[in-house]
């Protein structure tokens, strides 16, 4: 890993006359999933059978942005364990993506593990949504990685990916998603969704209690305080290809703990839903998940401070500097 971003710092001081002396909008879009797709109810309140000792891969990603004047890298960094060990950049594979005028794009092309177009040949200049470049490096290392599952496997995020922009970008996501399909078709995958406040799926299914649109957190809160329990389902998410998905809320020290599992295989999830529950860290998410996310952090903020000691000499942005605090806490015990 050092021995490349040497090498992408190196190539970097070359070109440095060619940066435009400017900072690029770094502006995200709030998280979410559109509007779209319908949710039927299989089942509220689940008689989940005696978990069964199921051996789990798990596998994460993680981005962060590295700013510069004149240039965005956008470190991309994964782990799979449990099976087959895979960690990017450990074991190869394009972990820095870069965004900046085309003329720099070019000459930093020929490295091996940069890159500085999407899947349709569109290079990442300035005016490129961040959002979609970290989108697009993160689901593209998954991809890979999946390819090489044999196990059940435990993905942290939802198994597709959600398009919230039309046009161009909507294209690259189509993309991906297709090829995600591809790559999970025959191997037994499930998702596993946290940040269900950004989700919106549960309230299409109970319209009747609801005036407008409402998260998934507070339909869970309903559900819990209707029926009780910890485990509610399973739904049917129809968009694009149907995945059923079991909904947790599970009680920890510090609060309720809410997250969804998802799979395109029914009989695969009732048995992993039971599992997972069995799994839980104090933290109230499933073991698995937690270390893969620790893991791919750490591989993430160890390369975001290797990136700061050889390129700290130029003109860095102050969001960089503060991610580099934020690196240093993520690799503390």
């Amino acid at each position: 890993m050092e021995r490349e971003i040497r090498q992408l710092a190196s190539k970097l001081r070359e070109l440095r006359h060619l940066l435009p002396r400017e900072f690029f909008d770094l502006t995200f879009t709030e998280p979410g999933e559109p509007e779209i797709g319908e949710t039927e109810i299989v089942s509220l309140t689940p008689q989940l059978a005696p978990p069964k000792g199921l051996r789990f891969s798990y596998l994460d990603s993680s981005t962060r942005f590295f700013r510069l004047q004149g240039l965005d890298v956008a470190v991309i960094t994964l782990h799979m364990g449990g099976g087959r060990t895979v960690q990017v950049p450990i074991h190869g594979g394009k972990f820095i993506y870069l965004r900046s005028r085309l003329e720099v794009l070019k000459g930093l092309e020929p490295l091996s593990f940069v890159q500085v177009k999407d899947r349709l040949g569109k290079y990442y200049t300035q005016e490129y949504k961040a959002d979609n470049i970290g989108d697009e490096g993160r689901v593209t290392l998954e991809n890979s990685a999946l390819q090489q599952c044999r196990d059940v496997t435990l993905l942290d995020g939802p198994l597709l990916v959600a398009a919230v922009f039309g046009g161009h970008y909507g294209q690259v996501m189509d993309a991906l998603n297709q090829e995600r399909l591809t790559v999970i078709k025959g191997r037994e995958v499930v998702g596993v969704v946290k940040r269900l406040e950004y989700s919106h799926w549960l309230y299409r299914a109970l319209r009747d209690k609801f005036t407008g649109k409402v998260n998934d957190v507070t339909v869970l809160d309903l559900l819990h305080t209707q029926y009780g329990g910890e485990v509610f389902g399973p739904f049917l998410l129809r968009h694009r290809v149907d995945r059923y998905a079991y909904y947790f809320r599970v009680e920890t020290v510090k609060g309720p703990s809410y997250f969804r599992v998802e799979s395109l295989d029914r009989e695969l999830l009732d048995r992993v839903a039971p599992e997972l529950r069995r799994r839980l860290t104090a933290n109230g998410i499933p073991y698995e998940i937690e270390l893969a996310d620790r893991i791919s952090k750490r591989l993430s903020a160890s390369a975001y401070l290797i990136l700061f000691q050889h390129l700290r000499d130029m003109e860095l942005h102050y969001d960089t500097r503060l991610g580099v605090d934020q690196a240093l806490r993520d690799l503390e015990p």
